[in-house]
C-alpha cells in the first residue's frame, strides 16, 4: 500500500473539506456525561483513509495507522497517542455516520478534491 502516492493528498483534502463542522454536525450524538468519547473528526478521518484505499477491515486500518506516517499526518494522531479499538470504527460507521450521512458527503467531497489534484 502507497500512502504517499498521489491518491492521497491530505492537503486537498483539508483543503476542500471542513472538518471544523463535523463536531457540531453530531453533538446530539454525544453525551456530555459519562468518559469522554473519541473526537468524531479523528473517527471520520480514520474511516476516510480506510475507504480511500479500499482497507475494509477496521482491524487492519488500525493496522496501517501504526505503520504509515502518512496516515497518522492526516489524522493529526502523534506517535506516542493511541489508536481507537478496531470495533469503535465499526460502531460510528453503522451508528452516527450512517444516521447523519456526514460520512458518505465527506467521501464525496473527497473524491473531488482527489480528482482535481490529479488533473
Amino acid at each position: 500500500m502507497n500512502f504517499s502516492s498521489q491518491r492521497f493528498s491530505s492537503c486537498s483534502i483539508d483543503r476542500h473539506i471542513s472538518f471544523d463542522v463535523v463536531r457540531e454536525k453530531l453533538k446530539d450524538s454525544y453525551s456530555e456525561t459519562g468518559r469522554p468519547s473519541i473526537d468524531p473528526e479523528l473517527l471520520l478521518r480514520i474511516l476516510l483513509i480506510g475507504y480511500l484505499y479500499g482497507i475494509t477491515s477496521e482491524r487492519k486500518l488500525v493496522e496501517e495507522l501504526r505503520m504509515h506516517l502518512a496516515c497518522r499526518c492526516f489524522t493529526g494522531l502523534s506517535f506516542d497517542q493511541e489508536i481507537p479499538h478496531h470495533s469503535t470504527f465499526s460502531k460510528n460507521r453503522h451508528g452516527r455516520f450512517h444516521e447523519s450521512n456526514l460520512f458518505q458527503r465527506t467521501v464525496k467531497v473527497a473524491e473531488s478534491a482527489i480528482c482535481q489534484s490529479t488533473s
